[in-house]
């Protein structure tokens, strides 16, 4: 499911909210995806009861939260007008509750996202009739640029390669 994770979260995260959300080197962003990872794992909870009793689920909302300040005050700071959903939202929204908003974006378009993923690919891997099914689509629709090592669906280690690319 970590792939999965990884390959979503690095995927969704920049097509939302643009490249200036992202941070620079692979440490911070494996912090970054770590905040939202816990913070998603305890949001259920964490929508009902009191902080005070889920410190790190707390701390979690609060780095996201600092996170998104920054980048909207950078973004107006500079004048900078990215073409991204965190922004459209920013111009539309009154006040300071931009960030709350961008964080149940962000849980929004991740939470259901991960788990469906991870289990059609297990579907589709574990049946191979559907792999061969899903492989001649894959194939008519992206042809040879899927086909690196000439594996297709089985050349997992091309999936995982990309996955684990981050911004440096």
């Amino acid at each position: 499911m970590e792939v999965v994770r990884e390959i979503l979260f690095t995927a969704v995260v920049p097509t939302l909210f643009g490249d200036s959300i992202l941070p620079e080197t692979q440490q911070e962003m494996k912090h970054f995806q770590k905040q939202f990872f816990q913070f998603d794992g305890g949001f259920e909870h964490g929508a009902r009861l009191p902080e005070i009793l889920l410190r790190e689920w707390a701390k979690s909302k609060h780095f996201l939260l600092r996170r998104f300040c920054e980048v909207l005050q950078k973004n107006s700071s500079a004048n900078v007008k990215e073409d991204t959903l965190l922004q459209s939202m920013a111009d539309i929204l009154e006040g300071d509750c931009a960030p709350n908003y961008a964080i149940m974006l962000l849980w929004a378009s991740l939470a259901n996202a991960v788990p469906i993923t991870f289990w059609t690919l297990a579907f589709v891997l574990s049946d191979q009739a559907i792999k061969k099914d899903v492989q001649k689509e894959v194939d008519e629709v992206l042809g040879p640029h899927l086909k690196d090592g000439g594996e297709g669906l089985n050349n997992k280690s091309h999936f995982t390669d990309r996955a684990k690319k981050t911004p440096s």
